[in-house]
């Protein structure tokens, strides 16, 4: 979709006011961030012009909950043990497609 467009029907909805303002102006300035500077990021309140080493963490840490990111931890330290003792057994059946590749 080209500016024009959106402006128009950004406009449309706003003399309609099929939406609530603030959400509308909310939307009107990720617009505006989108255009004037392509692959900005906001985190927290800051644009960052690309996405900074700490978004990924940060962001799961919003979004899981503490019980499956304990979950996930509980996994990780489970599979490190387990291919402590079994290397041979976890190993043996990547063999064949790591040959394919």
């Amino acid at each position: 979709m080209t500016q024009d467009v959106v402006t128009a029907a950004l406009d449309l909805m706003r003399s309609y006011q099929l939406l609530p303002e603030a959400y509308m102006q909310g939307v009107q300035g990720a617009r505006t961030l989108a255009f004037e500077k392509p692959g900005a990021v906001v985190l927290l309140g800051h644009t960052y012009p690309e996405a900074p080493w700490f978004f990924f963490p940060l962001n799961m840490s919003m979004k899981y909950t503490l019980p499956a990111m304990a979950l996930m931890a509980l996994a990780v330290f489970g599979l490190g043990r387990v291919f402590k003792t079994h290397r041979r057994e976890l190993l043996f059946p990547w063999l064949r497609p790591a040959s394919i590749c």
